[in-house]
């Protein structure tokens, strides 16, 4: 006889996440907790830790995946390209290998999954989030907490022509296949519009 699943299965996608600091790292932490709180099944995938120096402590090295229970959830680590070097190309690589070691979780032992939760920027995890949500048949939201490419640009990160105009084209599309998208200002409900 199997057990009646409790609550919703919730896969949060937030590429800097605790013990790394800063607000991004927060906020994905609270979200878990609180979904967690309320009686879901969370799982976080997250980078394994680097953030800001680009160095991966020794007990991450060398690892693709790195499960931890943290607050009542799960959380995934997963390898990325950290460098301690920033440049255009240690950047990308940086965001790409999150993209695809997270999307490549969706082969893990996630459970059943209802619910994709992915944090954005960079924009890599939210297409890391919808494509898991694709592969496992689950809602997607995505959590809009800075304009992309906008930001990108404003940083100096992102300034190729054709480059901007690929991640305007990528972002419409994540729009378009989100359930939900929470903003943290109206400002950004406005632009998403």
């Amino acid at each position: 006889m199997r057990r009646a699943r409790s609550g919703l299965g919730v896969v949060l996608l937030s590429q800097y996440f605790h013990p790394e600091v800063g607000a991004t790292q927060t906020r994905a932490r609270e979200l878990a907790r609180a979904f967690a709180r309320a009686g879901h099944r969370v799982t976080v995938i997250c980078e394994v830790p680097n953030h800001p120096h680009g160095v991966i402590p020794p007990e991450y090295r060398g690892k693709r995946f790195v499960w931890e229970t943290l607050d009542g959830y799960r959380v995934l680590r997963v390898w990325v390209a950290a460098s301690p070097v920033k440049t255009f190309r240690t950047r990308l690589a940086f965001y790409l290998s999150y993209m695809v070691m997270a999307t490549l979780a969706a082969f893990r032992r996630l459970g059943p999954v209802d619910l994709v939760v992915a944090t954005s920027p960079p924009l890599p995890v939210a297409m890391a989030g919808w494509a898991l949500s694709a592969l496992r048949r689950a809602r997607f939201v995505m959590d809009v907490r800075d304009l992309w490419p906008d930001a990108a640009v404003a940083l100096g990160e992102l300034s190729r022509p054709w480059m901007i105009r690929a991640a305007a084209r990528v972002e419409r599309f994540l729009y378009r296949r989100a359930l939900l998208i929470p903003a943290v200002t109206r400002g950004f409900l406005d632009a998403i519009a």
